[in-house]
């Protein structure tokens, strides 16, 4: 088991189950979380809820990287098909 699944693992995020992660970032009191083929999830570390974020219907399957803009207030998300925007 890969660090990022016994992470998940241990923090016991249902939606996610064993499913292929691709992409943890920390920020904030947020983890976010990249699941091949299923999209990007945002973990709430305090309330332990988690969302999947909207993104466009052609959504990558992979998500490598991220930059978070405090200036925007957006997140930058480098994928398999290019920059995605949350």
């Amino acid at each position: 088991m890969d660090k990022s699944s016994k992470l998940i693992s241990e923090l016991n995020i249902n939606v996610i189950g064993k499913k292929s992660i691709t992409f943890v970032k920390a920020l904030d009191n947020y983890l976010y979380i990249g699941v091949k083929g299923e999209g990007l999830f945002k973990y709430d570390l305090t309330n332990k809820n988690t969302i999947q974020l909207k993104l466009p219907k052609n959504s990558p399957d992979h998500f490598y990287t991220s930059q978070y803009s405090k200036v925007l207030n957006k997140h930058f998300i480098g994928s398999n098909n290019g920059i995605q925007i949350s």
